[in-house]
């Protein structure tokens, strides 16, 4: 099957990582894969490192210009009928409804909206109709999307729920680098608390860092470490932040690393601290696949991934004091050991790529064939 990706976004979210994934783990399967993208893409050259051939919308701008807007429906008509794909995916609303223009009158190909966004569908009456009459398939993340959209009037019938996946080998449990320790500065007995994220104020920092100092209240051995790229000037605010709570030693931003798996064989507890979004949550699932409990808010997919799971604690999103109890409870229980393998077979039962890949292969050939 011949299967064309489209995506207008520029940055490199968990919602393309997975994508990505998804579209080269399915090259092997014997499918002919495409990546088509505006030209500023972040996911452009790690899609050629894929060997992924590449195609280009004529703009960034999907909303403003009319003018560019047409150039960019030019250039996807262009594309599909050179490639001539039995599937189109479409990654985000802009594409999705240019995508649906651009395969109006094309027998045999189907449409396919992955949905990885963290806000509910509109329910206008276009938006029902391209949902509902132009589109094969819709892949989300989470039952709380079908929810959205059947509260909204939307037939769900084509929805599926596709669970996200995580490199099982490449986060794995593991001995911890002593190197590491003296790089951060902390004896090795200390208490880690990791957080995988980048400095944006979607991912609650300023909560992580009050949630920590809580903890540190009874617990002092414990210190926290941030593995993330700064976003937006948020580094200062970080630093303000720490020393205000007096924790400029106990808690280290490293910025964003490539080796974070060998970080986090170092932690204790993984957190999850954000306000919303977290439809993907890659940070979640790479704590799961290293064996550390997980602590976090309850936002995005994570009720649906952890509600009830020995592993795992969730508290309020905005909550210093929830947080706070919920990597206590995590960090000095005995039962800390066992928690993290349940979380190890929690991920190779749940989110090993080879069951990613095999719901969304079947998902992607059924809407083949229903087009």
């Amino acid at each position: 099957m011949r299967i064309l990706f489209v995506t207008s976004a520029t940055p490199f979210t968990a919602e393309m990582d997975q994508t990505l994934r998804l579209a080269s783990g399915l090259v092997p399967r014997g499918h002919e894969i495409h990546w088509m993208t505006s030209p500023g893409a972040e996911s452009r050259p790690r899609a050629a490192k894929l060997g992924l051939p590449l195609h280009r919308f004529a703009s960034d701008d999907f909303k403003r210009q009319p003018l560019r807007m047409l150039g960019n429906l030019s250039a996807l008509r262009t594309v599909i009928a050179r490639c001539r794909p039995d599937v189109v995916v479409a990654l985000e609303s802009q594409v999705h409804s240019l995508c649906a223009l651009a395969l109006l009158g094309s027998k045999g190909r189907g449409l396919v909206r992955w949905r990885g966004t963290a806000l509910s569908p509109k329910g206008g009456p276009l938006s029902r109709r391209l949902y509902d009459r132009h589109t094969q398939a819709v892949l989300v993340p989470c039952s709380r999307q079908l929810e959205w959209a059947r509260s909204a009037g939307f037939r769900t019938s084509h929805w599926t729920v596709i669970d996200g996946c995580v490199d099982l080998d490449r986060f794995r449990p593991g001995p911890a680098d002593p190197t590491l320790w003296r790089e951060l500065g902390y004896p090795e007995d200390t208490q880690l608390v990791a957080l995988v994220a980048r400095l944006a104020p979607v991912k609650g920092i300023p909560v992580f860092l009050q949630a920590l100092a809580r903890v540190r209240e009874r617990h002092g051995g414990a210190a926290g470490v941030i593995l993330g790229e700064a976003w937006q000037g948020q580094e200062e605010e970080f630093h303000a932040r720490a020393r205000a709570l007096g924790l400029s030693r106990a808690v280290k931003w490293l910025g964003r690393r490539d080796d974070v798996e060998r970080w986090l064989r170092l932690a204790k507890v993984g957190v999850v601290s954000s306000l919303g979004s977290e439809m993907h949550s890659r940070a979640a699932l790479e704590y799961m696949a290293t064996g550390i409990p997980v602590a976090a808010t309850r936002v995005g997919v994570l009720p649906e991934w952890l509600e009830g799971k020995s592993f795992a604690r969730l508290a309020e999103p905005g909550d210093p004091e929830s947080l706070a109890s919920a990597i206590r409870d995590l960090l000095v229980s005995p039962e800390r050991p066992e928690w993290g393998r349940q979380a190890r077979l929690e991920a190779e039962l749940r989110f090993s790529p080879e069951r990613f890949l095999d719901h969304a292969e079947a998902a992607l050939i059924r809407a083949g064939e229903g087009s």
